[in-house]
């Protein structure tokens, strides 16, 4: 056994069906992977968010946004570990920062590449790729579940770093950590993820290897607290795989995970790339695209999270030039939902983002009108 093995314990297509919004927004966003800000209209008028696209000046992707109220989102990204605040639809930097790497316990040059994240309350909870480095090289920094405290009001809000637990694989692996065990998955994953082998070049995330990419709070009667795993990849027979995780607190408390069930969802051959809970559609809403490097197609599915239940299409978007949809925001009052672009590889002057000066770095979002 190897020592990683100890250590782990969208441009607007085609629009979708409408869902009705609540008669007024809630004062506190306690969805998961929601953010942001909108207009709100006469008293008892659903919200419509401004479409306006935004211009966020530090990364050149946000990986998670996170709902603070109606006007501020908390941005995390894959290559660092910052938190930034910023106010949604304009354009410049961030309005806070919060470097997290000293909670995470890791090293500021480590990426423990966070992919998304769920609130609960004043919880934010993220999870990491827990997939290998695209060399297939195993990197301890990349298995997180962490919790985040949020308080205050934005501009002015802290962001502190509640636990950053390391076991959440190793628990989905042992089927004695599920409620209903589904073999098949089981041996995907293991399959996926090799833990007993340092580098194994053809477990690469967007190759064969495990990538999770979505959380989403799912309440359920039993479990309101209950959240889903979106896996990127793999995908057995064809089919993308979301994973219920029934106690995120007592695993942030130091506990183990206990899974609910695996449930199988038809998104046309794609993977999962971003989850939010829609508080108006009272739904999952699904952000699909390839499990590799493909330019396209992206999808948003609507889920409503019930073990066994169907995904349904609610639209398909062209993002722009190289550009990738990266999350899904969800804002309280409204259906309207924010994708926020993976801005990487677009290129400006001549030189893509990623590659070029830190001081020019930004991504974008696109408005998605209510579902």
């Amino acid at each position: 056994m190897t020592s990683i093995a100890r250590a782990l314990p969208l441009l607007l297509v085609a629009a979708g069906c409408a869902a009705p919004a609540p008669d007024r927004p809630d004062p506190e966003p306690d969805g998961g992977g929601g953010g942001g800000g909108g207009d709100a209209g006469t008293d008892g008028a659903p919200i419509t968010l401004e479409r306006t696209p935004g211009h966020y000046r530090g990364p050149c992707d946000g990986s998670a946004g996170i709902a603070l109220d109606l006007t501020h989102f908390l941005s995390l990204t894959d290559e660092a570990q910052v938190a930034r605040v910023y106010a949604r639809g304009a354009a410049g930097g961030p309005l806070q920062s919060f470097e997290l790497s000293a909670g995470l316990g890791v090293a500021t040059t480590a990426e423990v590449d966070l992919e998304d994240a769920a609130r609960i309350g004043d919880r934010i909870y993220a999870i990491s790729s827990h997939g290998r480095k695209n060399d297939g090289s195993l990197d301890p920094a990349r298995y997180r579940f962490v919790a985040l405290d949020v308080a205050g009001q934005a501009p002015n809000a802290s962001v502190v770093v509640a636990a950053s637990r390391t076991r959440l694989l190793t628990d989905l692996l042992d089927a004695s950590r599920w409620r209903t065990p589904d073999p098949t998955l089981l041996s995907a994953l293991q399959a996926a993820t090799r833990l007993d082998q340092q580098t194994v070049a053809s477990l690469a995330p967007k190759d064969q290897g495990l990538n999770l990419e979505g959380l989403a709070r799912a309440p359920s009667m039993d479990a309101p607290e209950r959240l889903v795993i979106g896996l990127r990849n793999p995908r057995p027979n064809g089919r993308a795989i979301a994973v219920s995780l029934l106690n995120p607190a007592a695993l942030a408390a130091g506990g183990a995970a206990l899974f609910g069930e695996a449930t199988p969802l038809d998104l046309g051959g794609l993977g999962i790339r971003g989850l939010a809970w829609s508080e108006a559609a009272g739904a999952v809403i699904v952000l699909a695209g390839p499990h590799d490097g493909a330019a396209g197609p992206f999808r948003i599915y609507r889920w409503s999270g019930a073990p066994g239940a169907a995904a349904v299409l609610v639209t398909t978007l062209s993002p722009p030039a190289n550009a990738h949809p990266e999350a899904i925001v969800t804002y309280p009052g409204t259906a309207d939902l924010q994708v926020l672009f993976d801005s990487d590889d677009v290129v400006t002057a001549g030189t893509t983002c990623k590659d070029g000066p830190a001081g020019d770095r930004e991504f974008s979002d696109l408005i998605v009108p209510a579902l």
